[in-house]
């Protein structure tokens, strides 16, 4: 009986997990994930740069601060990174940012006194050549396939 009462448990707990998707849309790589308050958080990057962008539960896009990876990392990174615009210290925040979310099973953005909790199920699976495509504007596409150095070009704020 208890097997009986375990197994719906848990494809219902799957189906409401957190899962990152992919997608390509007018030279765009796409990632967006939704929690299960109906929170949305989707980066989008391109060969000269990329941004993240938050729209909560009520449809209103929020400005977010920082973003607190597995509780143990957290990034203030700019929301738009540009190739020809910024600072070299929001450049490196953006690039730990791409790097580090591959490996997050958890991640909070806050928002002035609001906060987006996110627990995905599938990033390293997803999220495995988002460095490549989110850090491309930085020294062009062959050199961006190496997520080790931060970026180094301008960001837009």
């Amino acid at each position: 009986m208890k097997k009986l009462l375990l197994i719906p448990f848990l494809m219902i707990s799957w189906l409401c997990a957190d899962m990152w998707e992919t997608s390509w849309h007018q030279g765009n790589a796409l990632y967006h994930i939704s929690n299960k308050k109906g929170d949305r958080l989707e980066l989008a990057c391109h060969e000269n740069g990329g941004s993240f962008s938050l729209v909560d539960s009520k449809n209103e896009l929020t400005e977010f601060i920082n973003v607190i990876i597995n509780d143990e990392i957290k990034i203030i990174s700019p929301s738009r990174v540009k190739s020809t615009e910024g600072t070299d210290s929001g450049n490196v925040a953006w690039g730990n940012l791409v790097s580090t979310l591959p490996t997050a099973t958890k991640f909070i953005i806050e928002s002035g006194k609001n906060s987006y909790a996110f627990e995905p199920t599938n990033s390293k699976k997803v999220l495995a050549d988002m460095s490549k495509s989110c850090l491309e504007y930085q020294n062009g596409a062959e050199e961006a396939t190496n997520s080790t150095p931060p970026p180094k070009k301008e960001i837009e704020k």
